[in-house]
Order: C-alpha cells, then structure tokens, then sequence
C-alpha cells in the first residue's frame, strides 16, 4: 500500500470515527430528550435540562437540533428513512407486502449489542410511549405529522 493509499485508508478511518461520534451524540440527545419529554410533558423540558441528561453543552445541543420540539421528529424522520431505503434497495419485482415483510424482519434481526442500534431502539421506544400518551403532541407538531 503506497503512503497516499494508507493516508487515504486513515482518513476514512477516521470520518467513519467521527460519523459514529455524531450519530452517538445525536441518540444520546434524543434519548435525554424524551425521557424528560416523558416525565415532565414537552412544554417545560429546556436545552440546558436536555444538555445536563445527555452529558453535553447547549452549544453542542444545537449543531444537532433546531429546538426543544425538533428531538419529536428525528425518530420518525431516521425510521421513515431507513425504511424507504430498505425497500427501494429490494428487488424490483417484488411486491410492497413482501417488501415490508422482509423489511419488518430484517428489523428484528439488527445486532441489538451495537450501542448505536440500542440507542436508535430505545429512542424509538421512548417516542411511541409519548405517542401513546400523547397523540396530540405530535398531532401538534406539524412537521413530525408531514415525516409520518
């Protein structure tokens, strides 16, 4: 391997690094942010509560969110993505059933030991306990009902 190639090599070593620190940072504040969402209702959780859960700055807080609110739509947003995905990489002749089928399970078969698929599963779970206690807030957040 020439020195350009093992630079190169590093370098992608190291933005894979980084993709993984950011997509860590961002659960974790996801995460911080529904729990409180869930303990204390949307209207009176602030940035410095979710930066103090999550171990992070409000500066940091807001390289990945626009607000308080903004944390409802990522969930939905990354699950509506990755199952888009998902489904436009199946074959093309199959049907959208069988699509979504292989989809579901291929869900269920993710590798749980990855902190960034426990993460995205816990998020996940803490969003539909709000959805389910509070469908209104959501039915209020106009951009989370366009994600949907």
């Amino acid at each position: 391997m020439t020195a350009s190639e093992t630079a190169g090599a590093t370098d992608a070593g190291a933005t894979d690094a980084w993709e993984q620190r950011r997509i860590l940072v961002s659960l974790r504040i996801e995460r911080a942010a529904l729990r409180l969402m869930s303990e204390q209702g949307l209207d009176t959780v602030t940035v410095e509560q979710i930066g103090a859960e999550a171990d992070i700055s409000t500066r940091t807080f807001f390289r990945y969110f626009r607000n308080v609110r903004d944390v409802l739509t990522a969930v939905p947003a990354r699950e509506s993505r990755r199952m888009c995905d998902a489904l436009l990489a199946r074959p093309a002749g199959e049907n959208l059933l069988d699509g979504f089928h292989a989809w579901f399970h291929e869900m269920a078969e993710r590798d749980f030991s990855s902190p960034v698929v426990a993460l995205e599963a816990e998020t996940v779970l803490l969003w539909g306990a709000i959805v389910r206690e509070a469908p209104e807030l959501i039915q209020s957040e106009s951009r989370a009902m366009i994600v949907l």
